[in-house]
């Protein structure tokens, strides 16, 4: 386990099925801004991307609270991700999902 997982009290865990390698193109310059966004986001502690073959791209982002994590998924550059994945021809499906770990126990 890396120390972002380890400290991340909040964790975004999303995957998209995109249409294919123009898909990945086209997405390439806006996911490159969100990257550089959520770096710069207070209560960022790092992400980790995964592929599953044929065109499915995920991600877990590690944020120390869960206001974090929700202001990086409220923000500008996020939304206009998503706001392109769902124009036809660039992704046939997807999911997000948020994870708190709440109170630990001792």
């Amino acid at each position: 386990m890396n120390d972002a997982a380890r400290y991340a009290d909040a964790v975004f865990v999303g995957a998209t099925r995109y249409t294919g390698v123009r898909a990945w193109a086209r997405l390439a310059p806006r996911w490159l801004r969100l990257v550089r966004q959520m770096k710069r986001m207070p209560g960022y502690l790092g992400h980790q991307v995964y592929y599953r073959p044929p065109f499915v791209l995920g991600t877990l982002g590690f944020f120390a609270t869960r206001d974090d994590l929700l202001r990086f998924a409220r923000s500008g550059e996020h939304r206009e991700v998503m706001d392109w994945v769902l124009q036809e021809g660039n992704a046939t499906a997807g999911y997000i999902r948020l994870y708190h770990a709440g109170e630990q126990i001792r």
